[in-house]
Order: C-alpha cells, then structure tokens, then sequence
C-alpha cells in the first residue's frame, strides 16, 4: 500500500504498552486440593474442563482427574507403573498422557522413565494400562557423578511432534545455574536421550533457580518453566530451538513450593504447589491470566513509501517500548530527512519486531524554491516528459523517473551549460502517479509527476 501526499497523519489502532506494567503475576487460588493428593507435583489440562495431577515420590501409582474448580472426579490406577519419583505430568496432540518418573535427588538412578497412557477421557474407568518409554542420559557415566557435575535431576517435561523435552533441576556444586534440556522418543522403548541445549537461567541460590516443572502453549509458541517464585517464558523460537528464542522472567505473587503448571489455552495457566506442613501454606491450585507475556510484540508502518513534506509517522498497532531509529521512544515522529526510517517494538517477553518506511521530500512541480534546482515541466504524456531546468548551470544533472515504489523507470544524465536548460525524456508510462528525481554532486531532489495522460 502506497500513498503520495503533502501531509499524512497515520492513525494509532490501539493503546501504548510499555515496560511500566507491573512484572508481578497475580495467581487466583481456586481452592484446596489436600484432601485429593499431598504433593501435587506435576499438571496438566485436557479441553474442556479436566486436570489431571499427581503426588510426588512415594505416592500411590495413580493420576487424579480433577474438574477446574479443584474437585476430584475420579483416581486413575496405573497398571504396572511404580511411583518411584513421579515429577511431571504432560500430553500429546491426541490427549495421550505421559508421565515423567524421572526424578534424581542423588543423581544416581539408573531407571529412568516416563510412563505413556491413552487419553483419559477415551475411557471411563478407574484403571489402565501404561506403555514404557526407558531412557539414561548420554552423557552421565558415573552414578552419582561429581558434586560439579550433578545436573541429571529433572522436573519438567513437555511433549513435541512425537518427541520428549526434558528439562533438568541442576544440583551442581558450586552451583552454575545450567538447565539442560534432552530429548527422547514419546513411543515405547529404550533410548539414551539426545542433549539438544542448555540455559544459564540464574546463579543465585538453588532454590530460585530450578525448574520444577514445563509446560508448551497450544499453539507452541510460547515455552513455560516454573521456580516456586516465577516463570521463565520463552517465545520468539523456530520449532524446538526453545533457548534460542526470547527469555523474560515473570514473578509470581506468592513464593511457595510450586511444581506443577499447564495451559489451558494461549494465555492462561493452572498452577499447583504442595502443602508446607510448617506453616499450613500452599496445597492449592491456581489459575492464572499471562497475556502480557505471551502476546506477541506486532508494529506497522502503513504504507511502506511516502512522499509529501512534514509527514508525521505513527504505528498502527503495538505492543511493549517502542524505539525509532532517530532515538524517539513515542508512538509518533516527525521525519526530518529523506531516506528509511525504521521502528523497534520489544513485548514484555522480550520479543522485537521491526518496521521500516521511506520517506521522500518533494517539492511540487513548477512551485518556485530557494534551492539551486527546480524543474518546469512543458509536457507530461505516456511518451515523453519534458521541461526546463531552472536555477543551475554549469553542472551535470542526473534524471531518474520512478514509480511509488522505488522501481526505475528510465534514467538520463544531462549537461547544463547555462539557466533554463530544457530536457526531454522518451518513456512509456501508463496513467498514475511518479517520482522524478533530480541530482548532481551537491543536491539531490524529488518532485513528484501525478495524473500522467
């Protein structure tokens, strides 16, 4: 989309976001779920209005099918599966449930496992059947390893296009802040995993440090890890290259014991976190609403050339800090100069997208101007353009006749001996809109050609 005018005001679509908005999330508390399970540590959702949970090590071989208020629907045995130390809960495009018994304290197990189950909601009984999926990490030879080494725990897990990403709870010593993430098959069998990337996600303390559980929005955009204080969101990525996207860290509104999280749609998550017997806290699902953090950031220039004078530029729509290439931060500038202007929008997730437009300075045709050159036009048809160069001589002059994009049309080069030189050009114009630019070694200008008959 193109436009020619003298002046042209481009009209803001929607609010301006900045980095201003509060970081901290709110997390709405649906209610208590300790009288289902203790240690919820791992959830996720099947559509319309199914969670399902389960406990932490030790608990019994059974998932728990929850409705979004927190009440229990029913207990799902799980035929020959050991709860030896279940950490997360995840499932595939058809609502296949997999389950991550792959939890390493000591870095020393050498059964690692998920379990994988047919969607829950294809059957209405309390028990099922679960097929294995064995795997060990390619790159753990000692059990435990050393102190410095020990990063084979893991939390978090989310499924992909047939494939198992897990993510992993470092437990190094000295600490290093390193999340690891490996890949196996989502199909029965046994694997050695495939390291795909890691992540320094922070080097403080542990605590604030270690995933304890992942979850992928349904339209896999956007990446969750969860820490008992907050979320770290990856969007911004190519496929499964989740760490070579754009990472932000969201802080949740209460720090407890967090170990389960799964989206309900693109913007929404259920959180659970287990009971702290100390002081009577967490046990409780939540919900909450990330559509700061998830929406993409969008900007626009329309259209993407302009020619008219004391044009004022705004984007269309955005979301997050905006900054222009002349260092502005606001939603409008006024141009000052003729070439490619370009604008910057980051989203509260970290995520930019750029626009760009150029803008030409024209002076209308046959006006008079203090500059060295201005052009009279004689004749304008489908031919020929003709006229007198004025206010020059002594110089060479270059003449380039585009359209509204930028396309050459034809070129000619001309020696001016003395004032009112006259030129012609041969061209084969259809009927619109051009842009003649005149230049020598001083001064380049642009005059726009309209109604061409």
């Amino acid at each position: 989309m193109y436009k020619i005018c003298n002046k042209i005001v481009l009209i803001a679509l929607c609010f301006f976001y900045s980095y201003t908005k509060a970081q901290i999330v709110p997390l709405n508390n649906i209610g208590n779920i300790t009288n289902v399970l203790s240690e919820s540590s791992g959830i996720t959702y099947i559509a319309p209005n199914r969670l399902y949970t389960h406990n932490d090590s030790g608990g019994n071989d059974e998932i728990y099918e929850l409705d979004t208020l927190g009440n229990l629907i029913r207990a799902i045995s799980i035929n020959s599966a050991n709860n030896s130390d279940w950490e997360d809960i995840t499932k595939d495009d058809l609502n296949n449930i997999y389950i991550g018994d792959f939890g390493n304290n000591n870095n020393d197990r050498t059964n690692l496992r998920v379990y994988k189950i047919m969607s829950p909601t294809s059957f209405s009984g309390n028990s099922v059947s679960a097929a294995l999926i064995s795997f060990n990490y390619p790159d753990q030879t000692m059990f435990p390893p050393s102190p410095s080494k020990r990063n084979y725990d893991a939390e978090g897990f989310i499924w992909y296009n047939d494939s198992l990403y897990i993510f992993t709870k470092n437990r190094t010593a000295p600490f290093n802040g390193y999340c690891k993430m490996y890949k196996i098959p989502a199909a029965p069998g046994n694997y050695t995993a495939v390291l795909c990337d890691s992540i320094l996600l922070c080097n403080t303390a542990q605590s604030d440090c270690w995933v304890t559980s992942a979850a992928l929005s349904p339209d896999k955009t956007h990446l969750a890890l969860l820490n008992n204080n907050k979320i770290w969101w990856f969007s911004c990525f190519e496929g499964t290259h989740f760490f070579s996207g754009s990472m932000a860290t969201a802080t949740l509104s209460s720090s407890t014991q967090k170990e389960g999280i799964t989206f309900k749609n693109n913007h929404q998550v259920y959180i659970t976190d287990e009971l702290n017997t100390a002081d009577n806290s967490g046990g409780n699902l939540y919900k909450a609403d990330l559509s700061d953090y998830l929406q993409m950031a969008y900007v626009s220039i329309i259209p993407d050339t302009i020619s008219c004078n004391n044009c004022t530029l705004t984007v269309d729509s955005f979301v997050g800090a905006l900054s222009w290439s002349n260092g502005m931060f606001g939603p409008s500038i006024t141009p000052n100069y003729t070439g490619w202007h370009s604008v910057i929008a980051n989203s509260l997730n970290n995520c930019a997208v750029k626009d760009s437009v150029y803008i030409s300075y024209l002076q209308g045709l046959n006006d008079n101007a203090e500059n060295n050159i201005t052009i009279l036009l004689n004749e304008i048809n489908t031919n020929d353009i003709s006229g007198t160069v004025l206010n020059a001589q002594n110089t060479t002059c270059t003449l380039q006749l585009t359209d509204v994009t930028g396309k050459l049309i034809t070129s000619s080069t001309i020696q001016i001996v003395q004032k009112n030189q006259t030129f012609s050009l041969p061209v084969h114009l259809k009927n619109g809109m051009y842009l003649l630019g005149v230049s020598n070694t001083e001064i380049h200008k642009t005059f726009k050609i309209m109604n061409v008959n």
